[in-house]
């Protein structure tokens, strides 16, 4: 399956490690949270229907929450008949993920 991500979604990670970084002055809490992070997406990966589907703006696309206390979130969609996953949006704790994400749609082609 070919992933496609957001041209932000590097920003994205690399905002969710500082974050953890300034608020736990812990350089290895903030490794901690990408470990997790590549291993939800790799869960998703492995089974991109298990998300929660959304709706009205984001019809079409899915989360998925995993981590530690289920701090990290992903939004995506998954074209089965191109074998691609469409990575919008990466977010960490109680950022609003829900505002940002349907800016982010317009990047990747239409269903």
């Amino acid at each position: 399956m070919q992933i496609v991500p957001h041209p932000l979604i590097e920003r994205d990670i690399i905002a969710m490690a500082e974050h953890v970084y300034a608020v736990s002055g812990d350089g290895n809490a903030a490794r901690r949270r990408i470990a997790e992070l590549r291993e939800l997406l790799g869960r998703v990966q492995e089974n991109p229907d298990l998300g929660a589907p959304l709706d009205g703006d984001l019809s079409g696309w899915r989360i998925r929450h995993g981590g530690k206390r289920r701090l990290v979130s992903v939004v995506y969609r998954h074209d089965a008949e191109r074998d691609r996953l469409y990575l919008a949006l990466i977010s960490f704790g109680g950022q609003d993920w829900a505002a940002r994400a349907p800016r982010r749609r317009e990047h990747f082609p239409r269903q």
